[in-house]
């Protein structure tokens, strides 16, 4: 699961990629994607990742716009 979580976040964050951290919680056995400078902290599943990736990375864009040299 790790390494299509890792595939995943590449594809999609591109570049960007460092901005974003997937934890492993060992007690519990979860996978968890944290943005610090969204402050975003969500839960991965297969169900789910590519949805939570997708969405921080927006969330992210919006945040960094005008850092990303979008107007």
């Amino acid at each position: 699961m790790l390494k299509k979580f890792v595939n995943a976040k590449a594809q999609i964050w591109g570049y960007e990629a460092s901005a974003c951290t997937i934890i492993y919680e060992v007690s519990t056995g979860k996978f968890f994607a944290e943005c610090g400078s969204t402050l975003a902290h969500r839960r991965l599943n297969d169900s789910n990742y590519e949805e939570v990736l997708n969405d921080m990375f927006y969330d992210y864009c919006c945040k960094n716009a005008d850092y990303m040299g979008v107007s």
